[in-house]
């Protein structure tokens, strides 16, 4: 036990005693154990507020510290009712009776305990405080119809002359019970159930107090007594609570959430009106009609409800204005270049989507790749590069008619969709040639580039998909740059065998399968709260006999157009699955996931559920412990085979997540079929995290996974600044380089238990 919880504990016992004494001193009946007690009960009060002034000084959260002076206000001024229970025993050696200065300090007490509610409050905005005081309002006027009609309502009736008594008792239990409904309104919709202890405890200081309270009207009508033992011991007690929970308050606060979308949140304000309505209809079923407070009480609750569904329909309608707002942008960001403004590789799928299936007219397809372009990002850096891309595209479009559809599809790689261009082809790339004659101007150095031409033309009944069509593309563009660079080059069927290097590589890769030269790196997935590792993404690397290391992108590539991404897929699935189970017999977690990717053409394939199924049998794994990995423009082809692939995959308990999410073109109907466990956010998001768009995009990214039931993970994370936005924003997980690189296997066992910092 520590020094503070010792302190906690002490302090307890000591207040608990001091209620048991001032419970039992009256019991000797005489007017110096009555005074006693009441000065117990005083004691009591004003400890608690002395150490709510302490717990104020501890914390910086300036919110925080006027919710505890408040709190501290209204116990000192709670304090002077027993002061004068005291005097009047103590001093006038007579009864006490009810008096106006009583109600005084008990409006005092409720205002000031009202105001430490309000300043506890989380609330982003003045609607959701709003909305918060109306649930508040609600519960109250409910509990007052059901407590009115079941028990105060009865004391009225009968008190009869003595209404003035009775009156000063019900203001006290009335008021207790508003504060205590208002807090816990606030405990259940705005405070994380990791930080309710303190305000739970004031809780049961205000639930405390609301029982003595009840029992002090209880008596004033029925015993005609106001005060006996019980009722300074709850005081006492109640007053207990509070100094607990200001011991044992450590200056800290929950963080502020940027949205709450739980059902009690939606549903919980309208749930009191239920017990209320039974009230009422109780007593007309018996022939009782509902007394003057009651009706009030109806009006009261009806009308806060109806102003608070005004209220919510505003917001509703505000929130779905963002949402209109910010999928516009989502589908804007998923379809264009950031850096450019042309198009992306998704909006020039969707076109090719759209034309392909019958074209009416002649298509052809050019891509472009610039020559040398590595050495201007290596000699002058990045941003000399971005105003070459720039300009690029900014030429590119005074060569085209307004209709075509011109991308940048990644890196330094352009690509020109013409639809029904009477011209030829060829003559207009030729021109788009001539267009990098004149050199660019960087930083008043003037540059010349070349750039080299893969042109494909469709013809009415061409088979060819839009993916074939952009590999054919591509591979005309790497003869032009095999025979000399900055030409065009129309592609023919024969292309396809003419590149030697290529093939040799494939060749290679070929033997690599073969040989197990294949192996996997590991890059950690990390709670983006705590910090502490929950998988890995197992990363192809290949590293050839004499050639060193080829790019992943290199080889995948020439995997996908030799039709070996099974194999690479069952490689890395042997190789990622045998060591997690390698680190799980070492003492690894057993929910340890490790993710492998899935190609587009490879997940709709009927033969994978079953090698991923027999995969995880021959390691002893189960289902949870391997996640699939594809991208968004796997969902576009073949949908129907991949939702009948995908639902197979995940009857084995084999979580989905979709990689690179927000750079393809998926649409939120698309998305909805899929039962996907994580959407993993682009680094090309993170990377714009520094601009208020960039962070509105992301927390419409994890809104959207988050109506959709999915966590996210981010990639690329490589800053403390990202790492701490992206967990402000709500995202579950992070990956990328401020944690690790991808490292071998033999390396994974040193990362696990560690976190980031």
């Amino acid at each position: 036990m520590t020094r503070a919880q010792r302190t906690v504990a002490v302090a307890a016992l000591v207040v608990l005693a001091a209620g048991l004494a001032a419970g039992l001193l009256p019991a000797a009946g005489s007017n110096l154990g009555q005074g006693l007690s009441s000065l117990l009960t005083l004691a009591a009060a004003w400890t608690a507020a002395v150490l709510g002034l302490r717990a104020a000084m501890r914390t910086s959260n300036l919110r925080n510290r006027v919710a505890w002076r408040l709190q501290c206000a209204a116990y000192l001024a709670w304090s002077f009712g027993p002061v004068s229970w005291a005097w009047y025993y103590l001093v006038a050696d007579g009864s006490p009776q009810p008096s106006p200065g009583l109600i005084v300090i008990r409006l005092a007490f409720f205002v000031l305990m009202l105001a430490a509610i309000w300043a506890m409050s989380r609330a982003a905005g003045n609607r959701a405080r709003l909305r918060m005081i109306l649930d508040a309002v609600v519960a109250a006027a409910a509990v007052f119809i059901v407590a009115w009609g079941g028990i105060f309502g009865e004391i009225w009736e009968r008190a009869g002359a003595g209404r003035a008594g009775v009156a000063f008792g019900l203001t006290y239990a009335l008021s207790d019970m508003i504060l205590l409904i208002f807090l816990a309104v606030l405990v259940a919709t705005e405070i994380p159930s990791g930080h309710r202890r303190g305000p739970l405890l004031v809780m049961a200081t205000l639930a405390t107090i609301t029982i003595a309270d009840v029992t002090f009207t209880h008596r004033v009508m029925y015993e005609g007594r106001p005060f006996d033992a019980i009722n300074p011991g709850m005081w006492t007690l109640a007053f207990a609570f509070s100094a607990v929970a200001a011991l044992g308050y450590r200056g800290t606060s929950p963080r502020r959430e940027t949205a709450t979308t739980s059902r009690f949140a939606v549903y919980g304000p309208y749930l009191p009106i239920v017990p209320a309505a039974v009230t009422l209809a109780a007593r007309i079923a018996t022939g009782s009609m509902p007394r003057a407070a009651e009706v009030v009480g109806l009006v009261v609750l009806f009308t806060a409800v109806l102003i608070r569904q005004v209220l919510v329909l505003g917001e509703n309608l505000a929130l779905l204005r963002r949402l209109e707002v910010s999928e516009r942008g989502l589908q804007h960001k998923a379809t264009h270049d950031a850096l450019t403004g042309l198009g992306n590789r998704a909006m020039l799928t969707a076109r090719l989507h759209e034309l392909l299936p019958a074209p009416p007219r002649r298509l052809s397809l050019l891509f472009l790749d610039l020559d040398d372009f590595k050495e201007v990002n290596d000699s002058l850096g990045h941003p000399a590069g971005d105003v070459v891309l720039t300009t690029v595209a900014a030429r590119l479009t005074t060569v085209l008619r307004q209709d075509d559809t011109v991308v940048r599809l990644g890196g330094d790689e352009f690509a020109v969709l013409l639809d029904d261009f009477d011209g030829d082809p060829r003559a207009l790339a030729r021109r788009m040639l001539d267009m990098f004659q004149e050199p660019f101007e960087i930083g008043g150095r003037h540059i010349a580039l070349g750039c080299s031409v893969g042109l494909v033309e469709v013809e009415a009944g061409d088979a060819r998909t839009a993916m074939e069509l952009l590999r054919d593309a591509d591979i005309a563009m790497y003869a032009v740059k095999r025979g000399g660079k900055n030409n065009v080059q129309l592609f023919n069927p024969d292309l396809h065998h003419t590149t030697s290097e290529e093939l040799e590589l494939r060749a290679d890769l070929v033997r690599a399968l073969d040989d197990g030269q294949l192996h996997a790196a590991y890059q950690p997935i990390c709670d983006a709260a705590t910090g502490e590792i929950r998988g890995f993404e197992a990363l192809a690397r290949w590293t050839h006999p004499t050639l060193g290391p080829i790019r992943p992108d290199r080889f995948i590539a020439i995997a996908e157009r030799a039709h070996l991404s099974r194999r690479v897929t069952a490689a890395m699935l042997d190789s990622a699955l045998a060591d997690l189970g390698g680190w799980i017999d070492a003492g690894a977690p057993g929910h340890l996931k490790v993710s492998v990717n899935v190609s587009a053409a490879e997940i709709s394939d009927p033969a994978l559920p079953v090698r991923l199924r027999d995969a995880l049998a021959r390691r002893r794994l189960h289902g949870h412990n391997l996640v699939v990995e594809i991208t968004e423009t796997a969902l576009m082809e073949h949908s129907e085979c991949v939702v009948t692939a995908i639902r197979r995959i995940q009857a084995l308990g084999i979580g989905l997540a979709i990689d690179d999410f927000g750079t393809g073109y998926s649409s939120l109907a698309r998305l909805n079929r899929f039962n996907v466990e994580s959407l993993k956010i682009d680094k090309q998001f993170v990377d714009d995290l520094g601009t208020p768009r960039g962070r509105d995009m992301i927390a419409a990214l994890v809104a959207l996974a988050r109506s959709c039931g999915m966590a996210t993970i981010a990639e690329g994370v490589e800053e403390t600044s990202q790492r701490e936005t992206l967990r402000d924003l709500g995202c579950d997980q992070i990956q990328g380089y401020l944690f690790s690189r991808p490292v071998p296997a033999a390396d994974v066992p040193a990362l696990l238990g560690t976190k980031v910092a």
